[in-house]
């Protein structure tokens, strides 16, 4: 025997909501967004790890690993330059968001890639710190 629920509000309203305000902003951003969805030992991640091989030295690319079961496929991503998006994945979490947003990974900046760099001796950057608000400061939120 078959049994209907009447739901009395679309359960994914918010979730629709703050998909379609994601794609506005990276639409007006001029950014290029894939969600890639397939089933458990199809290749997803493989490809992944190619196409941050070949690409990720001439474009940026961002990318969110979101496995709900194990970190597997994060940790092999990682391994291709994914620790920005790891920490900022789990700042997200931390704050309650539906996904990450670009303050998320200005948030975390400093932490992951400051210890990765070192201002020249020319520079007017006094330390790795003062180098990642700069960065910050100069790449545009979408």
């Amino acid at each position: 025997m078959t049994r209907k629920i009447l739901l009395r509000r679309d359960l994914l309203t918010d979730a629709r909501r703050e998909a379609n305000s994601l794609r506005d902003r990276y639409q007006a951003a001029n950014l290029v967004c894939f969600n890639l969805v397939s089933s458990p030992g199809s290749g997803k991640t493989s490809l992944l790890e190619q196409t941050l091989r070949f690409f990720g030295q001439k474009h940026q690319i961002g990318l969110i690993a979101g496995d709900v079961q194990t970190t597997n496929d994060a940790d092999r991503l990682q391994a291709e330059g994914g620790a920005l998006v790891a920490a900022a994945k789990a700042r997200s979490f931390i704050e309650n968001h539906v996904g990450v947003y670009p303050d998320d990974i200005q948030a975390v900046f400093a932490s992951v890639a400051g210890h990765r760099l070192k201002p020249a001796g020319s520079t007017r950057f006094r330390s790795p710190s003062e180098l990642c608000q700069h960065v910050i400061d100069s790449v545009a939120i979408p």
